[in-house]
């Protein structure tokens, strides 16, 4: 292992998706980890506002409908470790990166 951290940065609201990630990371014996970003409705529609590649209000909500869901299965998933970020946390979270601990057997 070349001790680098992998991001898949990407919204992964549907569960097909995630896993597949899982699947890829499993098969390299990766830890896997999932960090949610719970955002209030009403300020992704303020963030929104002021993009300039605006994203339909409906898919604002039908996103929130879709994490909501997320929320409540994905410790069920088999990820290592479940982060769950509320907006204070976010704004005091900090990540450090240290040497690859491998927590799967070889």
């Amino acid at each position: 292992m070349l001790g680098r951290l992998t991001v898949a940065d990407a919204t992964n609201l549907k569960l097909e998706h995630r896993r597949n990630l899982l699947r890829i990371a499993n098969r390299n014996r990766f830890n896997t980890a999932a960090i949610l970003f719970d955002v209030p409705t009403d300020i992704c529609v303020e963030r929104n506002s002021t993009r300039k590649r605006r994203v339909p209000q409906e898919a604002l909500f039908m996103q929130r409908e879709m994490f909501e869901t997320t929320l409540y299965s994905i410790r069920k998933e088999k990820f290592d470790y479940v982060h769950v970020l509320d907006q204070e946390s976010q704004s005091n979270v900090a990540v450090r990166i240290g040497r690859y601990l491998s927590r799967r057997s070889r």
